[in-house]
């Protein structure tokens, strides 16, 4: 006997529950936290910048409503663009 197993398109996001997604918007937050700590350590002339700059994605991640599935989506493709902008660790 053979199984097919087909490919979910990926607008089955709707069915996934929203505490995943935003659990996945607050990790994209913490690995965006963690990188601007780590330019922090190697650039240390910048260190009150990019402080200040972990202080303000932790903000903006606490701010997001964890029920509204849009503001968490937004919130975490903000965070993906300004992780993909940083220099790779």
């Amino acid at each position: 006997m053979s199984q097919v197993i087909t490919h979910r398109p990926s607008s089955d996001a709707a069915q996934i529950p929203t505490v995943v997604l935003y659990d996945v918007m607050r990790e994209t937050a913490n690995r965006l936290r963690g990188r601007l700590s780590h330019l922090q350590d190697v650039h240390p002339e910048s260190g009150a910048e990019l402080l200040q700059a972990r202080v303000d994605v932790a903000r903006r991640a606490d701010a997001v409503d964890a029920q509204d599935r849009s503001a968490i989506a937004e919130a975490d493709a903000i965070f993906r663009a300004e992780l993909a902008q940083l220099p790779a660790a």
